[in-house]
């Protein structure tokens, strides 16, 4: 027992692998530091197959299928206790319309487990290195043709996280950045995983102040961990300094409102909003903050309040 505690105590990083494969599971343990770090990949492909094999039985309910199937199967399987379970819901709403590529990217999903797994892996310890969350679920969902626009914008990738400890990742595999912007995800992800388990209650509370600097901090996090050229990260550098101001000058007196109908079209645009507006607002809020306070990059900054930062930056 001395032995085994003084190899602990002096080996910078030990790790001890579990591996499932059976329900397409792969689970890790790691021990960093002497930090019991868990984490999980679930594969979700295997329900987009059963949607396609019914559907070969009967195409004129292609959208109930699609509910059964996926949305409601996937949502009480597997997200029915996460702190936004309603929101995994939304996600999952949408039928899918054109099937035409999803058998190759269900495939796709098989021929990249190994390299998805080992990115996984290597981002989950390196956030760990700047913010801790010793527990996460990584949910893996096939590229769909009718998210093509999004996927390639993003560089391959689109994240969610619903709770705290569950992210869920769709990735297209035939976007040749998907490596990297996988890894870069994860960290935004996981920023957003941490804030949700450490203030679960201005987590339940949410304003367009408060959304705009969750996204803000998930992208700075990520730039930190992940640092990539602005051409890259298109949702946080979609406006000239003259837009950031017209825009904040326009949603200023809506910061404390809780409609999300707002949300959605400030943050990712509409005909009365700019594309991504509210993104490249809330990461310039965080790094107006770290500019004018460096010292705040010192401290566990993700989970100092919305109305702080906006107070630090140059938009108070």
């Amino acid at each position: 027992m001395q032995i085994v505690n003084t190899i602990m105590k002096y080996t910078l990083t030990l790790m001890i692998s579990l591996q499932f494969f059976g329900c397409g599971q792969h689970a890790q343990v790691t021990a960093n530091n002497n930090q019991v770090l868990f984490h999980e990949v679930i594969y979700l492909d295997k329900y987009y197959t059963h949607f396609l094999e019914a559907i070969r039985t009967d195409s004129s309910n292609r959208d109930s299928i699609y509910s059964n199937q996926i949305k409601d199967k996937i949502v009480s399987e597997h997200f029915s206790k996460t702190e936004y379970s309603d929101f995994v819901s939304g996600w999952f709403s949408k039928p899918v319309k054109n099937i035409s590529n999803l058998p190759k990217y269900i495939s796709d999903i098989s021929d990249n487990r190994k390299e998805v797994e080992t990115i996984i892996s290597s981002a989950f310890l390196r956030c760990n290195d700047y913010l801790k969350n010793d527990s996460l679920i990584f949910y893996v969902v096939p590229a769909l043709a009718d998210k093509k626009e999004v996927l390639n914008e993003m560089g391959g990738v689109a994240g969610f996280t619903p709770g705290s400890q569950q992210i869920i990742l769709q990735v297209d595999f035939n976007i040749k950045t998907w490596k990297e912007a996988l890894k870069y995800t994860i960290a935004h992800e996981f920023n957003h995983a941490c804030l949700i388990k450490k203030t679960p209650a201005e987590m339940r509370e949410w304003t367009l102040l408060r959304y705009l600097v969750f996204e803000g901090k998930a992208e700075a996090f990520a730039s930190l961990v992940y640092p990539l050229e602005k051409e890259k990260i298109p949702n946080t550098f979609s406006l000239t300094d003259n837009e950031k101001k017209a825009l904040w000058l326009k949603i200023k007196p809506d910061l404390q409102s809780d409609n999300w109908d707002i949300f959605m079209e400030v943050m990712f645009g509409s005909k009365n909003y700019p594309h991504y507006g509210g993104y490249t607002l809330g990461f310039d809020i965080i790094q107006t903050a770290f500019k004018n306070h460096p010292e705040i990059l010192k401290t566990n900054w993700t989970y100092l309040d919305a109305d702080s930062f906006l107070k630090l930056s140059d938009y108070n």
